[in-house]
């Protein structure tokens, strides 16, 4: 079972339950290895920041949207083996 928690994972969700599961994902030991927050403006964006901050997990962040060079670049340069979507 270990062996399968080494996998890298990309997180990406929002709002509440977003937070929710990602706290549950890193205190079952996934090894998440960047996470992708909410829109700026979302109410729950500096939870997100202050979570990723605790467990020292990496924030692939976007100005305007998901297409923007530079953060599709940082996602590939993670070598992620997956990547988790809840309620994003």
């Amino acid at each position: 079972m270990l062996e399968k928690l080494t996998k890298k994972i990309v997180y990406a969700g929002m709002p509440d339950m977003g937070l929710i599961c990602l706290d549950r994902l890193v205190n079952a030991g996934v090894n998440i290895v960047g996470i992708i927050p909410p829109k700026r403006t979302d109410k729950t964006y500096s939870e997100f920041m202050n979570f990723a901050s605790y467990y020292k997990i990496p924030i692939i962040d976007f100005k305007e949207n998901l297409n923007e060079s530079d953060f599709i670049s940082q996602i590939k340069d993670l070598n992620a083996d997956l990547g988790v979507v809840c309620s994003y």
